[in-house]
This record gives C-alpha cells, structure tokens and sequence, in this order.
C-alpha cells in the first residue's frame, strides 16, 4: 500500500492540473485570444434563403465557364490580377530557377515574385504563417508541405462588375442590398462596389484564420502588400483613415449539412464559416446552409472556415511552382490540377450536385464617408467519396498509361 503522504501529494498534483487545465481553457492564465478590442463586438448577421436558386445556378455556370477558358490558379499569385505598386518592403532576395522552370525559395515564408526573379514575403504571409505555427483553428499539426497546401485555394479576381449580367444584376436586388446594409456603419450606408472574385477549393482545403484585405484611404492592395494593411488595421493607428467592408459568405451547394448542436470545429467536415467576435477562444460556428448568406465587415472580424473533408486526398501544392485547376471543357465535368504541364491531380463533379466551394468577392475602394462593400459568395464542394480520381490518391508524378487507367475507372463508377 502507498504511503498517506504519497496519496496526498498525488492528489495535490491532479487537483493542480485539474485546475491548470480549467483555467488554460477559459483564457485566465494564459489568454489565446490576442485579438485588439477594436475589432471585437462588430454585428455578424446571418440570413438564410440569400440567393435565388436561379442566382446560384447563374453563378455556377459562370464559373465553370471561366474554369474552361482561363482556369485558376493559386491564390498565392493573387497579384497577377492586377498591379501592387510595392511588391516587397525590401525583404526581397535573388530566386533560383530550376531547369523545369519553378522557383526556388529555400525560405519557407517566401514566395516566387510576380515576374518570377526574387523570392519575397507572400502577400497574405500573415495568414499562413499564423497557420503554420499553430495550426490555426483546428490545431493541425501537419507537414509544412501538407499544410501549405490545404489553403493554397484556386482563384480568380476580376474588377470589371459589368463584364457578367449575373454579377451586375446582383447588386440591383433589393433583398441582397438591404442584406449587405445591415453591417454598415450608420453613418456610412453607401455601397459601393467594384470587385469580385472566384475562388474555389478542393476538398482537404481550409480558410485559414484572417481578416481580409484592409482598404484605407490611400492605402490598399494597389499600394501596399497586403499583409502590412492587415497588420495597420490591428495596430489601430489608422482608425481614422479605415474604410469600412461588407462582406457576404453565401453557399451555392444543394446539399444540406447535418445539423449537430454540440458539434465543434474538430468534427466538423462542412467547411463551415467560424469567427471570433469576443476573447472566447472558442469560435462561433455558422453552417453552410444552401443560398444563405453571413454577412460581416471582414476586414474588422476574424474569421475562417472549418477544414472541408479533411480526410480528403489533397495534391503537394508546391508555393514555388505555377499551379492551375482547369475544366476540361464546357461539357464534361472533369476536371485538373496540374503544374508546369505536369498532371497532379483529376477532379470529377458528381452528376446532380454543385462541387465547389466558390468565393465571389465584389468590393470597391472609395471615399472613408462611403461604406466599402465586400461581398462574398461560398459554394462547399462535394466530390465523389475519393476526391480526385476515382479511388486512387492524387496523380503525382503518374505517367500517361496511370492516368488513362484511372480515367477509364472514373467513367466506368
């Protein structure tokens, strides 16, 4: 038998991590929610039945459209859409291209420049390197490879709203304006819009936590990296010169997620929207609901979305290399991932369905009297039960007669 005094200070010892435990939990010893107080408790309103079914297809339609004739690429050249006057802030440096004609940047923070010659900071360094540290909302605890891809998403952005009658007609709907004002200062109800973007993801891809781009008067994107204006806006410093967003995450999918009350983040597969809007360190959670919309100021709350199949298999998506998801063409629904005119991956959308998880972004930098409109538009994919392929992983680095093999399987299931 064990001595008293032993049991005693056994107990003591359980007792303490016990409470070690219960106080790490509710942020009293040591806070994990360094959020500033001025972008806590910013309304966060979530309307369901958004979108018209008509809308959604509209969309979808236009994404497939631009996924036949120009493709995505990876949001990591994001800057290829349009011209940021300050690329880097002098942290740039030589890059090494290989014989194929990737780039080499041995620093796992650094990306290729815009014409390839320099390996400098990425645009949203703040975001992936807040991932790669701690895993962001989830926790992961993953290969820096394998972490890297999950939110190297693929996208579009485009700043023409007339180029596209469904975009343009969007904004003329009562509902969806009215919606989008509900988050506007009140002393700033004008939207003005004048941006938008696809962004699409693939199964095993997450949102990683972030606020989005921070416009001020005389300072954006079109300046200025855009992790330095993240970086101003946590600050505080320029509260005076901030311009204001409104920011729609809508669902297209048809399908419907499973309602679980008690469910958290770790356990969910739906790729659901989660913020931070107080020091709780647990995040609220809003579902993906078909056509709803949850509307915030994006640039003032932190935000992200839960991983989507987490299990899924996902494609090495190298930060060095130019990758691409295209559509075969406007009548199949196959679809590819391939970097350098090498074949990663194979990509089928299930007949009935909508597959992917779609990011529709309209925003406009006016005047700080002007409310900046920032609206998004979501659409969770859903593959076949295997991601890409058919039941094998990802192709990497698979020769012709592999790839014709798992095409034929494809079809054939």
């Amino acid at each position: 038998m064990l001595p008293t005094a032993v049991i005693k200070n056994s107990t003591l010892v359980l007792g303490l991590l016990l409470l070690v435990r219960i106080c790490l939990r509710s942020n009293t010893l040591l806070p994990r929610n360094k959020i500033p107080a001025h972008l806590l408790h910013h309304p966060v309103h979530v309307q369901r039945d958004l979108l018209s079914p008509k809308v959604g297809a509209d969309l979808l339609k236009l994404v497939e459209q631009i996924g036949s004739t120009n493709g995505y690429p990876t949001n990591v050249v994001d800057t290829s859409f349009y011209h940021t006057e300050h690329e880097h802030v002098g942290e740039a440096i030589p890059a090494a291209v290989t014989e194929d004609g990737g780039v080499v940047c041995t620093n796992p923070f650094l990306v290729p420049s815009i014409d390839r010659t320099k390996c400098l900071m990425a645009g949203r360094i703040d975001i992936g390197k807040h991932l790669i540290l701690t895993g962001g909302a989830r926790g992961l605890r993953e290969p820096y490879s394998k972490i890297i891809s999950r939110v190297q998403s693929f996208g579009a952005y485009h700043f023409d709203l007339d180029a596209y009658p469904v975009v343009s007609d969007l904004f003329k709907e009562q509902k969806f304006v009215d919606t989008a004002l509900k988050v506007c200062p009140k002393h700033k109800k004008h939207l003005d819009p004048f941006q938008f973007n696809f962004i699409i993801q693939v199964p095993g891809q997450t949102v990683a936590t972030h606020i989005d781009g921070v416009y001020f008067k005389g300072a954006s994107r079109f300046q200025f990296p855009q992790w330095l204006l993240a970086a101003m806006r946590f600050s505080g410093m320029w509260e005076d010169q901030f311009v204001p967003q409104v920011q729609v995450v809508g669902y297209l999918h048809e399908w419907k997620p499973k309602v679980m009350p008690d469910a958290s983040i770790d356990s969910d597969q739906y790729g659901s929207f989660v913020y931070w809007n107080n020091k709780d360190s647990v995040p609220k959670r809003v579902l993906p609901h078909p056509l709803s919309g949850n509307v915030v100021d994006g640039s003032t709350v932190v935000h992200a979305a839960s991983v989507y199949q987490k299990d899924a298999d996902l494609p090495t998506i190298d930060k060095g290399k130019a990758h691409w998801l295209k559509k075969s063409n406007e009548q199949d629904d196959l679809w590819t991932i391939s970097n350098l005119g090498n074949l990663l991956c194979f990509c089928a959308q299930e007949a009935g369905s909508s597959k992917w998880w779609l990011g529709f972004v309209l925003t406009r930098f006016s005047s700080v009297l002007h409310c900046l409109v920032f609206l998004s538009f979501f659409c969770v994919a859903r593959f076949l039960q295997h991601v890409c392929i058919c039941t094998c992983t990802c192709i990497q680095h698979y020769r012709s007669k592999r790839q014709r093999q798992c095409i034929e399987k494809l079809y054939i299931e």
